[in-house]
């Protein structure tokens, strides 16, 4: 009897393994790291431990390569490779340093200090979109008068710099403070500060300071991650907490934690900690306090114009923009620049919030994110625009990655999380990756030095004008076919009445089909406007090919349509056949051991309990034959 309640008790538990195998299947795309997946750091060893994450106590982190995955992986399956030559960006690439502000008493000295604490303070620029009163110091007049070359004002709003160093470093945008609405109003002109030629860009508050070399630092550690689409984010260090460490744990502040603050809003909340980290880490959310990436981030994804009144919503709408356009976020492994909170910040006054605004700010990102109750018609997802969501990754994945959940609104924050890889083979078509696929391959790739950039604009120039041309070939192929449409319909119609006339003439009835056969092989030539377009994409790649480019290390941006879903079209056209169906071959592959592994498992599974049936049936009891009369 106890072996028989043993095999039942087995017969139960193997029973289970079939669903779970394909809870398993359904699950394993999106596994992220919990606590109890994660070794504990005893008590008293926290200082001499590194990559630390601190999680109801401290936890060792897995090894970097579970964490963002391998460098060298193939497209869909790691990040896509940096495009620069690290060793000489960290000298002379350029960093564009992007300061809203709104009646800032230190904007002069957060200036200041970015240009004097540069390791190569020539490579620094700074763009402020500055919202002042008439009696507040304009925030370039103030830099130069703590750099102790002051410039009257007839001279600042002239441009002429008399002996301010730095005077033509620094790139104006000045509005009145009753024009301000809010920090994604002003930091949306931030695009007309970025030049085609930056290299890098970084977002910070106008009450920041820098530690000393801050430029090489933050070059550097970006080049950790391995990843041309790394934004380096996350709160900044208290200025005067910016050199800790040195008899403590390292720490570091993190973002993966939020919450629901009204229709289309998410506001992070306060940040997690990381302990003496080796390298940058990943992590689920976006901060706006600093965000360091490549400029084409800024390009492709700016920010977006039509939520005026907006505060709080703005870091997790931003977030899942770039997110989903292929960009991932990443916490700093060591303080490099700090900012004042509180009363310590030095502002004037507060900008005036409209309620209407704000509302219909809410309403746009509730569209954005598929908030219950939003308008999701195809209107209202079109008047997004460029400023909507991306196409490398979908809005389900980042929901699925960071935990939260704007559809079904709810929370389980993911604070360790795993790299979600997206098809960037269609970049390889890009000059910037040559040197990355020639270097894999063992080859030697031609290096670039600082004195050709010229020529890689000139290049490049040609490359634009190419895109140019492709897109007036696209408008007059897209104008050609309406126009065949409208002649077809037009010859519908009167084909229509003119068989109807003839039918009733001899009692015959007419088919729609039979006007449809007629018409069509009477207009065989609307297909010319195909043609059109695609000798247009043809002419644009020869365009392209005859351009001298220089593979090289800087102005190099990500494949075109990482901003808009029309040029994200148009970039599939361009490319081959083998690069656009990269994507759907990787997904189709994973798939199919995905489901490999489930059948395996089920199979097994089968096999399991035919077998412990069998043994439970030759050990049960055998009923006695009744004896007979």
């Amino acid at each position: 009897m106890m072996s028989q309640r043993l095999c039942i008790k087995t017969l139960r538990i193997a029973s289970l393994i079939p669903a779970l195998t394909l809870w398993c299947l359904v699950e394993y795309s999106f596994a992220n790291f919990k606590a109890s997946d994660l070794e504990k750091v005893p008590d008293g060893e926290a200082l001499h431990t590194n990559n630390m994450v601190l999680l109801e106590g401290w936890h060792k982190l897995p090894p970097k390569q579970e964490i963002i995955g391998k460098p060298d992986a193939p497209p869909g399956e790691g990040p896509p490779p940096i495009m620069v030559d690290v060793d000489d960006a960290v000298q002379h690439a350029t960093i564009t340093v992007l300061v809203a502000a709104f009646r800032e008493q230190k904007c002069p000295k957060t200036l200041a200090d970015l240009f004097t604490k540069a390791k190569n303070s020539d490579r620094i620029r700074i763009g402020v979109i500055q919202q002042n009163a008439e009696s507040d110091l304009d925030c370039l007049q103030g830099m130069c008068e703590l750099l102790g070359t002051p410039v009257s004002a007839s001279d600042l709003h002239a441009g002429i710099a008399r002996d301010c160093k730095y005077f033509h470093q620094v790139r104006m945008v000045r509005m009145k403070d009753t024009e301000a609405k809010g920090p994604v109003f002003a930091r949306a002109r931030q695009i007309e500060v970025i030049e085609d030629t930056d290299d890098f860009c970084m977002q910070i508050d106008a009450h920041s300071e820098a530690v000393e070399n801050w430029d090489e630092m933050i070059i550097t550690e970006w080049s950790q991650t391995g990843n041309e689409f790394a934004v380096l984010t996350t709160y900044p260090t208290e200025v005067s907490h910016l050199h800790d460490g040195g008899n403590n744990v390292r720490t570091m502040p993190y973002n993966c934690n939020a919450r629901f603050v009204g229709k289309g809003k998410i506001s992070n909340t306060v940040a997690s900690t990381v302990g003496n980290m080796e390298y940058p880490f990943l992590q689920p959310l976006w901060a706006a306090g600093l965000s360091f990436m490549r400029c084409h981030g800024e390009r492709d994804v700016p920010t977006d114009p039509h939520l005026p009144s907006v505060f709080s919503g703005e870091e997790f709408g931003r977030g899942s923009r770039l997110w989903t356009h292929g960009y991932d976020f990443y916490a700093l492994k060591q303080p490099i620049v700090g900012c004042w909170y509180g009363d310590k910040k030095g502002g004037k006054g507060q900008w005036r919030s409209d309620s209407e605004e704000a509302i219909q700010s809410g309403e746009r990102l509730a569209t954005m994110l598929q908030w219950p109750g939003s308008d999701q018609s195809a209107s209202a997802v079109a008047a997004l625009g460029k400023y909507g969501l991306g196409t490398r990754r979908s809005l389900q994945e980042y929901i699925s990655f960071c935990g939260i959940d704007t559809i079904k609104q709810q929370i389980a924050a993911n604070c360790v999380v795993k790299y979600q890889p997206w098809d960037w083979s269609h970049a390889e078509a890009m000059s910037g990756y040559k040197d990355v696929i020639a270097r894999r391959h063992g080859g030697v790739p031609a290096q670039m030095s600082h004195e050709d950039i010229e020529a890689n604009r000139d290049a490049e120039q040609v490359e634009h004008e190419a895109e140019q041309q492709r897109e007036q070939m696209e408008r007059a192929a897209r104008s050609q076919e309406q126009h065949h449409k409208d002649a077809r319909s037009d010859v519908a119609v009167r084909g229509r009445k003119a068989m109807a006339k003839r039918a009733r003439a001899h009692h015959h009835p007419v088919r729609d089909d039979d006007v449809a056969a007629r018409v069509t092989n009477d207009h065989v030539d609307g297909a010319g406007a195909d043609e059109a377009a695609i000798d247009g994409n043809a002419l644009a790649q020869r365009l392209h090919m005859n351009a001298k480019v220089n593979p090289g290390r800087f102005n190099r941006k990500p494949a075109p349509g990482a901003g808009n879903d029309d040029a994200a079209v148009r970039s599939q056209r361009a490319q081959p056949p083998r690069a656009r169906d990269a994507s759907i071959l990787v997904r189709l592959q994973s798939s199919i051991a995905d489901v490999l592994f489930a059948v395996a498992g089920i199979v097994a599974a089968f096999y399991s309990l035919s077998y412990l049936m069998t043994v439970c049936n030759s050990r049960s009891p055998r009923k006695a034959p009744s004896k007979l009369v």
